[in-house]
């Protein structure tokens, strides 16, 4: 039988519409990486990195529902669907979610005595219902291969956010509650258009609690290993945030969030490309999916190391825009290879632990860099007691969580070359060297030099990749 390939068509035009919406979402980062410092103290800063630390968890909160949609009907035809049976999981999981906000909201009530903190409590209460309710059928369309709908949402989403940026800032509004109301409205709009590209699903008839509850339970079983590894990925990173939040204040934590959305900025684009992959890679056969694995990994190799050639003139830039934030760019230096390690984890390892169906191989890698993450962060936070070391530890545990996932890949998709794995660590650590250590002219002109001999040592993989690069 012949090999089959990617529908490229379909796979371009999605590609263009995820590009176009992380185009958006750029500028929405830059405005509020960039900009809203400037506007915001450290502390009302602080209090907008904690509001949107907690809603990049709220997609937990659908306990692996939306993962089990994406896992069980990913490849199918939406035509294919019980729109009923889905608009019937989404009603009673809508009513569920808002039973589960409102004792999130007396919780935070209750519990906080910082006004502020109990704001941004009930600020995620809100965003969760909404967020998750609107990414079920979000997650619907990404599962039939219809990504642009989830992409246009996303632009709508982040472009009414941008207009009410430039709104808020022109009228020198310096609170951070009123950009996180504004945030909340921005969603809705999203949520709108969820509604009618899904009304499909939303308006078909009731078919009964207890079919409805089955089904839901079905997609949760399915789901839940996938969220508990999501879970454990994203506390890589967000043990050690929780953990300068407690030992250092809301200051100190704002400073290191700030380092990791710089780093969000190539990350974005990444986790577009892997959400269009999943249901197009899902349509072939497993010889195409090994030899698109290999590609993949190839190309990835040699780009994503460019990134950390640009750490000098990011940081000479941003010293001189937003000098309250020097020591966010010390902590960039050591954090920026996450851009190298977290999305080759996003876009090949993760991508394809789902396509092979092995949310269980997922779960346990990400659990056991977790662990590593927490070991290290609590070694840091409350022995060495510097958040210096916590850095350090999100980075070993990203980094150890990519080296275990394709050590377990190699074993069904060959393709995997050691020595490139080899050259990505040491060329990471000796960025994170030089630019510690050096002054920043000789810190750039290393870290160049250092990239174009990584270039020529991986000179045969590099020529075929430039080969396949022109035969498209």
């Amino acid at each position: 039988m012949a090999e089959q390939k990617l529908d490229q068509r379909t796979l371009k035009k999605n590609m263009v519409f995820a590009f176009l919406a992380q185009g958006v979402a750029l500028v929405l980062s830059l405005l509020m990486t960039l900009v809203l410092p400037k506007i915001l103290n450290v502390t009302e800063y602080g209090y907008w990195q904690l509001f949107l630390f907690y809603v990049s968890y709220a997609g937990l909160f659908h306990f692996g529902l939306n993962d089990g949609v994406y896992l069980r009907f990913g490849g199918l035809d939406y035509k294919n669907l019980n729109h009923a049976l889905l608009g019937t999981e989404l009603k009673i999981w809508t009513l569920f979610q808002s039973i589960l906000a409102a004792i999130i909201v007396l919780i935070g009530i209750f519990s906080l005595e910082d006004v502020n903190r109990i704001f941004v409590f009930v600020a995620f209460a809100v965003f969760m219902v909404f967020y998750n309710s609107s990414y079920f059928i979000g997650y619907v369309f990404q599962a039939v291969n219809r990504t642009r709908i989830f992409s246009l949402a996303d632009m709508l989403n982040r472009g009414a956010f941008i207009l009410c940026l430039f709104g808020l800032i022109l009228c020198g509004m310096d609170r951070f509650e009123v950009f996180v109301c504004f945030y909340l409205l921005c969603l809705i709009c999203s949520v709108v258009f969820y509604l009618y590209c899904g009304r499909d699903i939303v308006f078909s008839a009731f078919v009964g609690w207890r079919k409805g509850l089955r089904e839901i339970m079905k997609n949760v079983s399915v789901g839940i290993k996938l969220l508990i590894a999501n879970l454990a990925g994203m506390l890589i990173l967000g043990i050690g945030r929780i953990m300068i939040d407690y030992l250092w204040g809301i200051e100190s934590f704002g400073k290191v969030s700030f380092s990791l959305t710089l780093t969000n900025f190539f990350l974005v684009f990444i986790a577009q490309v892997s959400m269009v992959l999943f249901p197009a890679l899902r349509q072939i056969d497993a010889a195409a999916q090994k030899r698109y694995y290999g590609e993949i990994d190839a190309i990835l190799s040699l780009l994503l190391p460019l990134i950390l050639v640009f750490y000098v003139p990011i940081k000479t830039v941003l010293s001189l825009w937003l000098p309250q934030y020097a020591v966010s760019l010390d902590y960039l230096a050591v954090l920026l290879p996450l851009c190298l390690f977290d999305g080759k984890m996003q876009l090949l390892c993760t991508t394809y632990f789902k396509v092979l169906r092995k949310e269980k191989a997922l779960l346990y890698v990400n659990l056991a860099a977790f662990f590593l993450s927490l070991l290290l962060s609590v070694i840091g936070g409350f022995l060495l007691k510097s958040v210096d070391a916590i850095v350090f530890a999100m980075l070993i545990g990203v980094v150890s969580r990519y080296v275990i996932s394709a050590c377990y890949l190699s074993r069904y998709l060959p393709g995997q070359s050691w020595t490139i794995l080899g050259t990505e660590l040491t060329f990471a650590a000796v960025f994170i060297a030089v630019s510690l250590k050096l002054p920043d002219i000789w810190s750039f002109l290393s870290v160049t030099v250092l990239y174009l001999f990584y270039l020529f040592y991986n000179r045969t993989q590099a020529k075929t990749v430039w080969r396949r690069l022109l035969q498209r």
